[in-house]
Parts: structure tokens; C-alpha cells; sequence
């Protein structure tokens, strides 16, 4: 097997359109290993094979009346105001989970995300108008946590699931609730940078 009829075999299979991109990438990391290390070739095969253009990520979100169903069919405020967290502020779930009565701003209608760009840096999340009475509403009653102990990502995960299927609605995973968050924002101006969650930018605004 020589290097140059290697990669001759490679180019026909690899480089054909639509071949996902970690494939060249696992392939790549393979023969430099036998490359590199084992002299097997002079040079790395998959040098020669051109790389498939990067897919573009699907951006899946539910407008905000089927937002408003799904906050709507849970049946304890709390549990309503875990989702208008979710859907109103782009706040990781497990933020989401630990998040106290003093991380919750009235006068400002912010919420102070803890350590999400960073372990030691936090990030101000403002909660779109149509969340902040549920979150206060139900915030304003609590001394320490929010939620429940009990509560976890896989907890969550699954009642958001049994929701959609009662609501019949597209099964998008509970992480997809931060990109209405997102959306909604850029569609009504908010720089990117803010709605990427910098809390150093919002200040600055």
C-alpha cells in the first residue's frame, strides 16, 4: 500500500460532496498518527484531499405563541416560571436550577446567571417582557432557591418533552429554548453582542 495510491483511494471516497467534515478530520488524525510516529508514509495522504465545506448549524426555535402554550400547560408556578426562565432569558438549565431569590433583579428586570461564560464570571441575562411576571411573580415568595433540590437537566429535559408531545407540537430538545430567546432580541435590534450574553457589553450600552 504506498502513499500515493492511498490517497488516490481517498480522494474517491472522502473528498465526494457532502462527506461530513469529522470524517476528513478522523481520517486526517489517523494516518498523521501512522505518519508521524509509525514512518509508514512520507508524508500524511490526507494531505491531498480537500476538506467538505463546513455545514451551517439549523436554528430551530418556537415562536413566541407556542412559547406561551408550553409555559401555559405547566401546572405549578414554579414550574411555569422554570420555563419562562428557559424561554425568557437564554439562562442555561442547570444555571437555570441553581439560580436564587437574590439573582432575581426587580428594578431592572435582570436575572444574574452565575458563572456561565466562566466559573468565576457571571453573566446579567434581561428577561424579555413577557416572562417577567411569571419569574417575579413566582420569585418574589422565595427566600434562598428557586427550585427544587430534586430538580435536574434530565428532569427538565423530560417534562419539556411530555409537553411538546401533549401540545403536538416539534419535538426541539429544552436547549432550543435558548434560541428564541436569542432571536427574538436580534429581530427587535438588540446588538449581537448583547444577545450573546456579554455583560460587560451591556453595561457599556
Amino acid at each position: 500500500m504506498t502513499g500515493p495510491w492511498l490517497s488516490e483511494k481517498l480522494y474517491g471516497y472522502i473528498g465526494e460532496p457532502g462527506t461530513l467534515p469529522g470524517v476528513h478530520s478522523a481520517w486526517s488524525v489517523f494516518f498523521g498518527y501512522l505518519t508521524d510516529v509509525h514512518g509508514l508514509f512520507e508524508s500524511n495522504p490526507m494531505d491531498r484531499v480537500a476538506r467538505p465545506p463546513a455545514r451551517q448549524p439549523r436554528v430551530a426555535f418556537f415562536e413566541l405563541d407556542a412559547v406561551e402554550r408550553i409555559v401555559a400547560a405547566q401546572m405549578t408556578p414554579e414550574l411555569q416560571a422554570f420555563f419562562a426562565i428557559a424561554y425568557g432569558t437564554g439562562i442555561e438549565t442547570g444555571v437555570s436550577l441553581n439560580l436564587t431569590r437574590a439573582d432575581i433583579w426587580e428594578a431592572s428586570q435582570e436575572i444574574r446567571a452565575a458563572g456561565t461564560k466562566a466559573h468565576t464570571r457571571d453573566r446579567i441575562a434581561k428577561v424579555s417582557s413577557w416572562a417577567w411576571p411569571l419569574i417575579w411573580g413566582y420569585a418574589q415568595h422565595q427566600s434562598g432557591r428557586l427550585f427544587p433540590a430534586f430538580w435536574r437537566d434530565d428532569t427538565m429535559s423530560r417534562w419539556h418533552s411530555d409537553t411538546l408531545e401533549k401540545l403536538k407540537l416539534a419535538h426541539l430538545p429544552l436547549h432550543n429554548a435558548r434560541h428564541h430567546w436569542a432571536v427574538t432580541h436580534l429581530r427587535a435590534g438588540v446588538p449581537l453582542e448583547l444577545a450573546a450574553g456579554s455583560s460587560d457589553i451591556r453595561r457599556r450600552c
